[in-house]
């Protein structure tokens, strides 16, 4: 403070304060925003991630059920074969 009274420095000093001030207010809201699209794109690639496992695990079941689905339409069709064979060997005796 001595200084700046003997040198009558108010208005550099000042000038230099508020300089400072702008230029600490831009940095700030540079990392503000640079940090705010970081963590948009983090999101977006975490919601990704968990679509492509909600779909993947979506279309094993679909495969899991169309085996089952197999599976039960070949049984299904063994049995009517199984029962027209005991029907033609009924109807013949």
């Amino acid at each position: 403070m001595y200084f700046i009274q003997k040198f009558k420095a108010y208005l550099d000093l000042t000038t230099g304060i508020l300089i400072f001030l702008i230029v600490q207010g831009i940095a700030i809201a540079f990392i503000f925003i640079h940090e705010n699209v970081r963590q948009k794109e983090a999101y977006e690639k975490k919601l990704m991630a968990e679509q492509l496992d909600n779909l993947s695990d979506y279309t094993k079941q679909l495969d899991s059920d169309q085996k089952e689905m197999h599976k039960f339409r070949h049984d299904y069709k063994n049995i009517l074969n199984s029962l027209n064979e005991i029907a033609i060997t009924t109807t013949m005796i």
